[in-house]
């Protein structure tokens, strides 16, 4: 019997008894009878649905994100986060649109669910081979607990939005975040939720790795392309007649081809086109300077503060990082150019208000019950204190990153006491500092700037270039372009750079210069030249 056979009151019964919504969807792009029915009445189909996917222990915080009002200003709604934390019951929607945004957010978060226990349990060396309890799918606790976290991040992104009108901020400051969310959460509950960051910032920054290839690739493959040594060499070369050079084809380490050449007695034609004229000289450029075209991301100084940015992402919630994680490369930079290079305070700043110590931890009797009202095992276990405080996210707590990076806070008891499991998380939490750098630190890796050091290529490409990897955030875009107009009219010379930076400066963000320019206020921000000295 096929599902046409169903009358609709019997296919509308079947319909509600699904496990998940992409269940539901599956059936109702496969089968235009199953569509018919769930088009006649939507939302009796669709709740009892989200009613089975969303775990009891998680419904609240998924409904709490659905019912929050509209933040539009720095105002935090206190009377909401009051009943959030009081656990005030939450009506379940009945309408279509919330219906529609909860099956939304459903989606998301198990998406996300899905991902991170699978990339946490290859961090974990879990495998088939590793036994039935470690390898085994998630128990209705595990997957309760990281769907809870999944909620209350997106409900902390949704309560402390962007300011849009101002670059470096947000709606509401970084200490009044902790006081009015964080600090009503217990350590252990933000460490959920830390874990969660956690996994978006590692996400994003691979998406960026990505995206720096492929602006490296682009330069490299540019026509007119320069590599320096060859450059070096025609121009430093004593020799008033250009030499013939035998092409040597080579593999870098990456697995990049390029020429090099070597010397031999006669000129060949490709010399000849390398020594170019001085007019053809004018038009090609170094690769650099990459703040001063909308390269930030790209630059050395951006790449210092590119946890500033991935951070800033992250903060923007499930339903961009949903559409970063499922676009293809030219979705990805998009999104990313969209989004970048800005930043703000958010929760990694926030948890920078916390206490620094706190009461001494103690497990409790029958910690192995997994119920959600109290931590699980593995935070009794591997914290990396022995006090009852928040971990933070930025500077020295990157140690914490190899334990998040493995959910350690999410696991039964069962699997926590596996031996595979529980000596993985030990590893983790004992991880030598300099390898946990090297690993997590943004800061290690080298800049595209770096990479392309004393590269030339065509003023055309270069801004082919800029127009394809340039960042497209509306406000920064603005301000680059007007402080460009500026430059010009002021006639500065020589090798130029500037910096934008928010009304109230941040320490570290900029170099000290040679020479003041100018310093105006354009579109609520103050936009710096200066004039830069052997740069």
């Amino acid at each position: 019997m096929q599902l046409e056979d169903f009358v609709p009151e019997l296919l509308a019964r079947i319909l509600q008894v699904l496990d998940h919504p992409r269940d539901l969807l599956s059936l109702i792009r496969a089968s235009p009878h199953c569509f018919r029915v769930y088009a006649e009445s939507p939302a009796i189909i669709l709740s009892p649905i989200l009613k089975n996917a969303i775990l009891p222990d998680a419904l609240h915080h998924a409904l709490a994100c659905v019912h929050l009002p509209s933040i539009s200003s720095q105002t935090v709604p206190v009377a909401f986060l009051r009943d959030y934390f009081q656990y005030e019951p939450l009506a379940f929607p009945t309408d279509k649109t919330a219906l529609t945004a909860l099956c939304g957010l459903c989606l998301r978060t198990s998406h996300f669910v899905d991902d991170f226990s699978s990339r946490a349990m290859r961090a974990l060396n879990l495998n088939s081979d590793a036994g039935q309890a470690t390898a085994s799918a998630l128990s209705s606790t595990e997957r309760a607990r990281f769907q809870r976290a999944f909620f209350r991040y997106e409900l902390y992104c949704r309560v402390f939005p962007v300011d849009h009108h101002a670059r470096s901020r947000s709606l509401v400051p970084a200490d009044e975040q902790f006081t009015e969310f964080i600090a009503r959460m217990a350590p252990w509950e933000v460490e959920e939720v830390s874990c969660v960051h956690h996994y978006f910032t590692v996400l994003i920054g691979r998406f960026l790795d990505d995206l720096e290839d492929q602006f490296v690739e682009a330069v490299r493959t540019a026509p007119g392309f320069r590599h320096p040594i060859l450059t070096d060499f025609l121009t430093d070369s004593p020799t008033p007649e250009p030499a013939k050079r035998r092409k040597i084809r080579r593999t870098t380490a990456s697995g990049l081809k390029h020429d090099s050449f070597i010397p031999s007695s006669e000129p060949t034609q490709k010399d000849m086109d390398d020594r170019q004229s001085p007019a053809d000289n004018a038009n090609v450029v170094f690769v650099s300077n990459f703040d001063l075209y909308g390269l930030d991301l790209f630059s050395s100084d951006g790449r210092f503060r590119s946890p500033k940015y991935v951070s800033y992402v992250a903060s923007l919630g499930s339903t961009l990082m949903y559409r970063l994680a499922l676009g293809d490369k030219g979705q990805r930079r998009r999104i990313i150019q969209e989004n970048t290079p800005v930043w703000r305070d958010f929760l990694p700043e926030a948890l920078e208000h916390a206490p620094g110590t706190g009461p001494k931890t103690t497990m409790p009797d029958g910690i192995d019950d997994n119920h959600l009202s109290h931590p699980n095992l593995g935070y009794y276990r591997f914290k990396r204190s022995e006090e009852e405080i928040y971990f933070g996210i930025l500077n020295a707590s990157i140690l914490s990153r190899p334990l998040r990076e493995r959910a350690f806070v999410f696991w039964d008891a069962d699997r926590i006491l596996c031996p595979v499991v529980s000596d993985q998380l030990q590893k983790a939490r004992r991880m030598d500092p300099e390898r946990v750098h090297l690993q997590f630190d943004r800061y290690e890796g080298k800049s595209a700037e770096e990479r392309l050091k004393g590269v030339r290529i065509p003023r055309v490409q270069m801004d082919r270039i800029v127009e394809e990897f340039g960042s497209l955030f509306e406000s920064w875009r603005s301000i680059h372009h007007q402080l460009q107009a500026k430059m010009k009219r002021t006639g500065s010379g020589g090798t130029t750079r500037f910096a934008l930076i928010s009304k109230k400066p941040q320490q570290g963000l900029l170099y000290k210069p040679a020479q003041l320019q100018f310093d105006e206020t354009l579109n609520g921000h103050r936009a710096v030249a200066h004039k830069w000295i052997g740069i």
